[in-house]
């Protein structure tokens, strides 16, 4: 097989491309940035993973305009192309946010299968509309959608990389009951690697076995940079009455329905390596 990954420099891409070279042997795997477009040809592709797109940018600065070029009508372009050079399997990479729920410091936000779709950024509109047209023509070829929640890991960028900021930072950090549907980049590569080689289709939404709680993750990430940080019940509290957009998206409970991610057992591929005393190095691995 042979599979064509676009986000050439993105951290999921980069992460994946060493994934599969690891582990799927049968697969020949080749990167490419479509900053100045897409590629004349896809002939000999058998597989297209659709990473690349707009997402940690300022709305403002870019414009509705890009988001939606890139986004969703770069996307149509490649599906197009795709299915004309015979690729046989269209891998689109969308976002949780297509169903626009916010996380919230009063109680669980969860999405399941009665979810209704309200995407309100231009990342996820976008992206929304080019998952409408790719299943809408999803009878054309073997089509695979995944909608990762926050991605984690060694070297991760975007919210997780301002979590890693915070942790080094600080001594004492809020500690809220909360839950969020996370994803480490491990278990996100493993599932790409299992859709290649089952050659499976739908939708997906990959979460790790376990929701995780914002406080712990935060001290753990601490703990792995060689630093202790206390956790604070007081300061919780006194923080989860500051109900802002700030601290919604820091503390704020939003998950998926573990009965949404059935598609996968992740328990069997997420270990995870608790700190047994202060200092102590921890990771998730398989």
């Amino acid at each position: 097989m042979k599979a064509l990954i676009t986000g050439k420099t993105g951290y999921i891409c980069t992460s994946l491309v060493k994934w599969l070279k690891m582990r799927l042997s049968e697969c020949e795997v080749h990167t490419v940035s479509i900053k100045k477009g897409i590629p004349d040809s896809l002939h000999g592709y058998d597989i297209v993973i659709h990473l690349a797109a707009i997402v940690h940018k300022s709305q403002s600065k870019i414009g509705k305009e890009e988001y939606f070029r890139v986004n969703r009508d770069m996307t149509i372009e490649l599906f197009e192309k795709a299915i004309r050079c015979g690729v046989s399997h269209f891998i689109f990479f969308s976002t949780m946010g297509v169903y626009g729920a916010e996380s919230s410091l009063k109680g669980k936000v969860v999405i399941n299968e009665d979810s209704d779709y309200a995407p309100k950024t231009f990342y996820a509109v976008s992206k929304y509309e080019a998952e409408i047209y790719l299943l809408n023509n999803s009878d054309r070829i073997n089509l695979a959608i995944v909608r990762p929640p926050m991605v984690y890991g060694e070297n991760c960028s975007g919210n997780y990389a301002k979590l890693e900021a915070l942790a080094l930072k600080t001594s004492i950090f809020p500690y809220v009951e909360n839950e969020r549907s996370m994803i480490n980049i491990n278990n996100l590569c493993e599932l790409v690697r299992l859709i290649i080689k089952n050659s499976s289709c739908g939708i997906f939404f990959p979460q790790d076995a376990e929701y995780i709680n914002t406080s712990r993750l935060v001290q753990e990430i601490a703990l792995k940079n060689g630093k202790y940080i206390s956790l604070s019940k007081s300061l919780g509290k006194a923080t989860v009455l500051v109900d802002t957009a700030v601290t919604r998206k820091i503390f704020g409970n939003l998950v998926y329905d573990k009965d949404l991610s059935d598609h996968f057992d992740f328990k069997y591929i997420v270990k995870k390596r608790r700190a047994r005393k202060k200092g102590q190095d921890w990771d998730f691995k398989l």
